[in-house]
């Protein structure tokens, strides 16, 4: 927890220094009431009987420093104290909150910043419904263990350390009163350390299924469609009831070593009641030095209730603290992970040569992988050219696409752009260049024109209209009611899967990318419309270098250059002419699309 103190910066720096300042002020002012408290018993316990106590008894402190006990000016203070302790503690309180609202703020900025550096190697490794969890449930259980510790962790201390000098210092106190104290503090906090050493795997864990959980709610809520369409609601539902029973038996065994502190705590404060009460007795029985003890008893007693309440509160952080611990290990573990992939230190500019080549390039997700994902690729594709890529599913088609704008660092060989090795390159100037637009298209929530301004901050109606148009979208775009103004849902859930395609790469197209890769991204559009976009593309982006992934042979035929991909190799390469005379893996699959037609 200590590492993500470093969020606590500006305003919320601010707050914690004066909220602590506040909190601490009204720890001493409630430390200093039994004092007072006994001087007003034992003034009012010496008066005698015609001594009218509430008119006359104003005895102050002599000039020899001897203790002359008054009773109304003891009142007078202890009022004067609540009021300051009223004031000051809810100062302390509500600084508290808002300083641990701002550290929060500022957690989860760092993490969303360090999210947005990760490459999909770290994003794998997380797992989405983690990092939202991390981010979400973790940074909000560390801002309530914040709030405590401003709040109470250091009111606490300050008021045990001056009720513990008040409990030696006579006429209240005496050395055995603040021996017993000092040893009741030890037994309730040896008894949390203990009970907090066997809890904090346990919550760890909690914290590990709590992702799971999720992840198979989220599963569940996303695949609503895919869950009714199969009907196996009752399947997914016991899927999920079984993560949730697991979750539910870890915060159970959790919440059962927790769960009996609140009782050992009131034990331990009754009996240090009785004990003080004993011993004060005996004192009183056996010893002649303490003939104000049936006064001073009572303050005494508040000065043990107010220890051992503010015992208990520091054990109540000290718990939270316990259980935040398994959250702040998985923030620090967010915020520790550096990305695989970074920038050069040294890095080189792209000429404007976009010719893509890959030089014998290996590749693994994994690297305990036994099989490589890509095993020894090489091509070229000439700047402003068009390159297919056509295989079967798992050949390895949109490996190469990710590869190519660096989503992935290749294990060997080298991928080049111009001449220019891509890891010499920034991540900015390359995802800049280079545009994946993938087959599931992701729209966000807003309108047409804020996704189109995604690709191209700067633009115009003008602009927009022509993206829209080359990815042929503005056929149904111009006839919505509100045409570019025309509101998105999440995902783009109120357009069908074409129109997200085409929206999608309109919102890539208005960029003007210098390398183009489309991902099987017009496989929901009908022939017609496909060929129409392929007409657009060749005919208003002939600068542009394209690559063209794709199950159907009408969506790379007329490209310059087609690559025949099976089992992570390419096996054929050439032009659909070529191809079809030379390559029987292609002449297969172009007859099972085209029928004997195709291969003219």
């Amino acid at each position: 927890m200590f590492k993500l103190t470093k969020f606590i910066k500006g305003k919320a720096l601010i707050f914690t220094i004066i909220g602590v300042l506040c909190v601490m002020g009204a720890a001493y002012l409630d430390s200093s009431q039994p004092t007072f408290l006994n001087d007003a018993i034992t003034s009012f316990s010496s008066a005698g009987t015609n001594d009218f106590w509430w008119g006359t008894h104003w005895h102050i402190t002599s000039m020899t420093g001897n203790s002359i006990y008054a009773f109304w000016p003891a009142i007078l203070m202890m009022s004067i104290y609540a009021i300051g302790s009223l004031i000051l503690g809810l100062s302390g309180s509500f600084l508290g909150s808002a300083a641990a609202l701002f550290s929060a703020m500022n957690t989860r900025q760092g993490m969303y910043s360090k999210v947005n550096t990760y490459s999909f190697y770290e994003v794998d490794k997380f797992s989405t419904a983690s990092l939202i969890t991390r981010m979400s449930n973790d940074v909000q259980r560390n801002q309530m263990c914040l709030q405590m510790i401003l709040t109470f962790l250091f009111r606490s201390p300050v008021t045990i350390i001056v009720s513990i000098v008040n409990s030696f210092t006579p006429p209240m106190g005496n050395t055995t009163y603040g021996c017993i104290i000092i040893a009741i503090v030890i037994v309730m906090l040896t008894v949390v350390a203990a009970i907090g050493f066997k809890v904090l795997p346990i919550f760890t864990k909690a914290q590990n299924k709590l992702d799971a959980t999720n992840k198979v709610m989220r599963e569940n809520i996303l695949g609503a469609r895919v869950i009714k369409t199969f009907n196996i609601q009752n399947e997914q539902h016991a899927r999920y009831e079984e993560q949730n029973k697991d979750l539910k038996k870890l915060n159970i065994r959790g919440q059962a070593l927790l769960l009996p502190i609140m009782s050992v705590i009131m034990f331990i404060l009754n009996a240090s009641i009785v004990i003080i009460l004993i011993v004060a007795g005996l004192q009183f029985r056996y010893s002649s030095s303490h003939p104000q003890i049936n006064a001073g008893i009572f303050a005494f007693t508040q000065l043990i209730a107010i220890v051992l309440f503010n015992t208990l509160n520091a054990i109540m952080v000290i718990v939270m603290a316990t259980r935040t611990e398994a959250s702040a290990k998985r923030i620090n573990a967010v915020l520790d992970t550096d990305p695989k992939i970074k920038d050069p230190i040294n890095p080189k500019a792209l000429n404007n040569n976009y010719t893509v080549k890959f030089k014998n390039v290996d590749f693994k997700y994994n690297d305990k992988a036994q099989v490589n994902t890509l095993e020894k690729i090489d091509f070229e594709i000439d700047s402003g050219k068009t390159l297919g890529i056509v295989g079967g599913t798992g050949s390895g088609k949109s490996t190469i696409a990710n590869l190519i704008p660096r989503f992935y660092e290749v294990n060997s060989g080298a991928i080049e752009i111009g001449g220019t090795n891509i890891k010499d390159v920034t991540q900015t100037e390359l995802c800049d260049k280079v545009c994946l637009v993938p087959q599931d298209a992701l729209l966000f929530s807003g309108t047409i024109e804020s996704n189109l301004k995604f690709g191209k901050k700067d633009a115009n109606e003008r602009d927009m209209q022509q993206a829209c148009d080359d990815a042929c979208a503005w056929d149904f775009v111009s006839k919505m009611k509100n045409k570019l103004q025309s509101h998105v849902e999440q995902r783009g859930r109120n357009f069908s899967g074409g129109q997200k395609q085409r929206l999608s790469l309109a919102r890539t197209l208005i960029k003007h990318p210098k390398i183009l890769i489309l991902d099987d991204t017009t496989s929901a559009l009908d022939l017609l419309t496909e060929a129409k976009v392929q007409e657009n593309l060749q005919k208003n982006y002939k600068d542009c270098t394209k690559i063209i992934i794709s199950q159907r042979i009408s969506s790379v035929k007329n490209a310059d250059k087609i690559l025949v991909l099976d089992a992570g190799k390419i096996v054929d390469s050439g032009t659909h002419q070529q191809l079809v005379k030379t390559s029987m893996l292609y002449r297969d699959i172009v007859q099972s699309q085209l029928g004997k037609e195709g291969m003219e």
